[in-house]
């Protein structure tokens, strides 16, 4: 990690590989009837392999730079999509009361 060698269990490491390419949007779209995906498919005719692809050896080291710069913007681009889209209150952008029920009235 952080850019040093590191030992991990296989499960855990895919868990945390494909659940982080998920939240990042790494992952390919999947097709809305789902027959050629093979996470839809019986118990052992599952062909998906968590390890595979340059995503996968993207989010490897949780602590890299790179991953760390995006997963940090994302979370910024999303803070601000639901700021603008839901008006959540209280929010850290207000800083006093009277801010605070100036964006409540813009509703």
């Amino acid at each position: 990690m952080n850019g040093q060698p590191y030992q991990a269990g296989y499960h855990a490491a895919t868990l945390r590989r494909t659940l982080w390419r998920e939240h990042l949007g790494l992952l390919p779209p999947q097709e809305p009837d789902a027959s050629d995906d093979p996470n839809a498919q019986p118990p052992g005719v599952c062909g998906n392999d968590a390890r595979d692809g340059e995503e996968s050896e993207f989010v490897a080291d949780p602590l890299g730079e790179e991953v760390w710069d995006m997963w940090c913007s994302r979370a910024t681009t999303n803070t601000e999509v639901f700021r603008e889209l839901f008006r959540a209150d209280p929010d850290d952008n207000s800083k006093c009361m009277r801010a605070s029920q100036q964006a409540m009235r813009v509703l």
